[in-house]
């Protein structure tokens, strides 16, 4: 796995960073995504190394995301992603749509009907290459920070399509998180 945070055009501003290790619940790994029912484990972190420089990605970008567990639905939340498709025709071939760029939606979170509870996400188009972005509250778009409460997975179709995925819980994401942050070096 490779992470290039501010990544564009095939530009690396900060480098690149190569995963380490991975963390996800044994629950989604042993389920394999075979039963949806299972779809609020579809959550997981990623341990860095450093980059070519020796630096840490918080240390090259400077600063890291806040992590929300439990926070409510139906709130606003803008969602980030690198998608290679569109579900919009109007937008195939802009490169925020063949995962040269970023892309991102923004609107009021809505709860898929047809899975299990916890699944959230806004009206949304980006398509395949945008699951695992982050959902965020309280984004400023000046600063670049907001709160990441869930993770974009699927796309669910009320009548307009929205980019769902699970809403952060102190359940299942805290202990995922932990275990990321005390993995040793």
């Amino acid at each position: 796995m490779l992470f290039i945070p501010g990544y564009r055009d095939g530009r690396a501003p900060y480098g690149t960073f190569v995963g380490r290790i991975s963390v996800a619940s044994a629950t989604w790994l042993r389920n394999d995504q075979i039963d949806p029912g299972y779809s609020a484990y579809d959550q997981a972190f990623v341990v860095l190394h450093p980059n070519a420089a020796g630096r840490r990605v918080q240390d090259a970008v400077g600063a890291a995301q806040r992590i929300g567990y439990d926070v409510p639905g139906g709130r606003t939340v803008h969602q980030f992603g690198y998608p290679r498709s569109s579900a919009d025709p109007a937008r195939d071939g802009l490169p925020e749509y063949t995962g040269q760029r970023l892309a991102y939606c923004t609107g009021t979170a809505i709860e898929a009907a047809d899975e299990p509870r916890g699944q959230w996400g806004a009206a949304c188009v980006m398509g395949g290459g945008s699951s695992g972005g982050p959902r965020m509250t309280d984004f400023e778009v000046r600063t670049g920070f907001g709160t990441v409460v869930g993770d974009n997975s699927w796309g669910y179709l009320p009548g307009e399509r929205h980019l769902v995925g699970p809403q952060f819980t102190t359940a299942i994401t805290r202990p995922l998180f932990e275990t990321a942050q005390h993995t040793p070096v």
